[in-house]
């Protein structure tokens, strides 16, 4: 229930800051770096070579997947408000838990035009794709792996544009979407539609089991304190529900694998980066195979009370609550 609260406050505070700054000026290359929270890390671009550093230097009934209400009849949804989801979809009055106006002043959904619209956030669903579980890593895949250009020569990012409406209830990848909010905003200044997308959080039940590699951070830098712990799946383990959200103006919303190396040497490509696992003084698992001095080690874990979030071109975050190492 702590995590929940949290979670809404921090998504509501997102909105607020999102409203008054689309009033301003828009900071398109902005990252989720500069959150206020160490775990917010953005992924580096596969033509970014900057390295984030570490180290160195309740139980629900799953059901299908719900898919988007979108009105076939000649009448249109009295409830139809002109905010046009990821799916194509109509958002509707009673999806809208929250609507900011263009001078900061929260409104009702009722009140909600076009003319006075700045932000808008909704509660209940969250825009997710399936996983491919494809991943690479240095390590272990070191035959196609080229130091010079950090990159894979077997696969090559292409964004793909297959998100799909998750509603709370539904499951996708082995997990139970608990809780779930999205935001929408002006976003002509920002090379999007007019009335776009631009923000989704998600909290999930279920536990998941992977294969990877584990580090822990040897000392505090800018993204990370000392403890800290960074997972990355192997290839083909995660099963990670898709949150990384960009859009392309022939493709629309989509994502992409990214590659991220970090200071310790080790390189990696997936669809999502990695998951921040909390820190070492605080967790009850036994760590104690993992080094010190901010190497990766090949591991299993088990872990839950998992909460992702995305902005358009800003990265994501990635959290959950370790169970298990072996």
């Amino acid at each position: 229930m702590k995590e929940m609260i949290i979670m809404k406050k921090c998504s509501i505070i997102l909105a607020v800051l999102l409203a008054a700054a689309l009033c301003g000026c828009s900071d398109k290359g902005g990252t989720s770096n500069n959150e206020s929270s160490r775990a917010e890390i953005s992924i580096a671009e596969s033509n970014d070579t900057s390295e984030p550093i570490i180290g160195t230097g309740e139980s629900s009934t799953a059901r299908t997947v719900s898919e988007p209400t979108i009105s076939t009849t000649s009448e249109p949804d009295s409830r139809e408000t002109f905010i046009t989801g990821v799916m194509g979809e109509k958002i509707l009055t009673t999806e809208i838990s929250a609507v900011f106006s263009n001078n900061g002043a929260e409104l009702t959904a009722a009140e909600l035009t076009r003319e006075t619209f700045s932000a808008v956030l909704c509660d209940g669903f969250a825009y997710l794709a399936e996983p491919s579980g494809l991943a690479r890593n240095s390590i272990d895949n070191a035959d196609v792996y080229d130091e010079n250009t950090l990159q894979f020569s077997d696969v090559t990012p292409q964004p793909v544009s297959d998100y799909k409406r998750v509603n709370v209830g539904d499951s996708i990848g082995g997990l139970t979407l608990k809780e779930a909010q999205v935001n929408f905003a002006s976003g002509s200044e920002m090379g999007l539609p007019d009335v776009a997308f631009v923000y989704g959080s998600a909290m999930f039940e279920g536990e998941l089991t992977m294969t990877g590699y584990i580090a822990r951070a040897a000392e505090d830098t800018y993204n990370f304190m000392t403890g800290d712990l960074m997972f990355v799946p192997c290839d083909g383990e995660s099963t990670l529900p898709v949150m990384s959200y960009t859009y392309d103006e022939q493709l629309g919303y989509c994502h992409a694998p990214q590659y991220v190396s970090s200071g310790s040497g080790f390189t990696w490509y997936n669809e999502f980066g990695y998951i921040y696992l909390g820190n070492a003084a605080d967790t009850t698992a036994d760590i104690s195979m993992i080094p010190d001095d901010g190497s990766f080690v090949k591991v299993k874990v088990t872990f839950d009370s998992l909460m992702m979030s995305s902005g358009i071109d800003r990265g994501n975050v990635i959290t959950a609550e370790l169970i298990d190492i072996t």
